[in-house]
Order: structure tokens, then sequence, then C-alpha cells
């Protein structure tokens, strides 16, 4: 395994148990999301509760990151010597992925040099969680961030 020379991102959206985020090296940025308009953040509600409550016919909605949120963290990964790599939830369902964006190009006036790499990984859920697990195991076993 070669050094890891790029930290890996993604947003709460990926479902995944922390269990399992615990055996992983990745920061995830949480979105904030109501349930029959009381406000919620992280691990406030559980996933199984949240569902339940989804399938009971709770009115349910997220709130995007802000690109000054991704901005701030990047920043901090950037100044330490490393490169980025986002796998964002969905476009089709989030502006997320569009703050990221401009966060990343924010932080390309001010460190030309950096590397960001912002993928709009298209999923959510299960589907993204899959996807960071992928990615993580990759960069874990010395895979670049350019393959």
């Amino acid at each position: 395994m070669g050094n890891i020379t790029y930290k890996l991102y993604s947003d709460s959206t990926c479902d995944l148990s922390k269990e399992i985020l615990d055996t992983m090296d990745v920061k995830l940025f949480e979105l904030a999301f109501e349930v029959d308009g009381k406000s919620y953040i992280g691990d406030q509600m559980s996933l199984p509760e949240f569902y339940k409550a989804m399938r009971n016919g709770a009115m349910t909605k997220t709130s995007q990151v802000s690109p000054q949120t991704y901005e701030e963290e990047f920043e901090k990964c950037i100044q330490q010597g490393y490169d980025i790599l986002h796998l964002g939830f969905s476009s089709g369902l989030s502006g997320s992925y569009q703050a990221a964006c401009i966060a990343k190009d924010t932080l390309l006036e001010k460190y030309p040099k950096a590397r960001i790499i912002i993928v709009d990984s298209l999923c959510a859920s299960t589907g993204q969680g899959l996807l960071l697990i992928k990615a993580d195991r990759l960069r874990r076993e010395g895979m670049s961030i350019g393959e």
C-alpha cells in the first residue's frame, strides 16, 4: 500500500451505520433533515426511526450543505497537504453537489495547485454508501486519486 495522499469525503445521505463508518477513513458532511416539521441533524434520529416515520406518512425533507461548510472543511484538508475526493449526494435530489462544486471553484482561486475532485454520485442511500465503501477500500489499497 502506498502513501495515502488524498482524503475521502461524502454526505450523510450515504446511510451507512456508525459501525461501518467507524471502520472507514471518511469524513461525512451532515445534511439537516425534518420529520413532520421537526429539525434533526446527524444521528439525532436513527435510520430505522426515520424510515419508519416515512412509512407511517411523515412529511420529510433535507437541507443541503452550504458552499461555505464544504469550503471550510476542504481548506483544512488542503492546508494539511492532501488532495480531496468528494463523492456527493445525487445532483438530481439535492443542491449539495453544486454547493461542493462552488466551494471547489472558490478554493482553486486561492490554491490553484490543489487537486479537488467532486463526483456527482448519481446515488443516494445504500447506493451511495456502497460506492463510498468501495472508494475507501480502493484508496486504502493504494489506488491513486486519478485512478
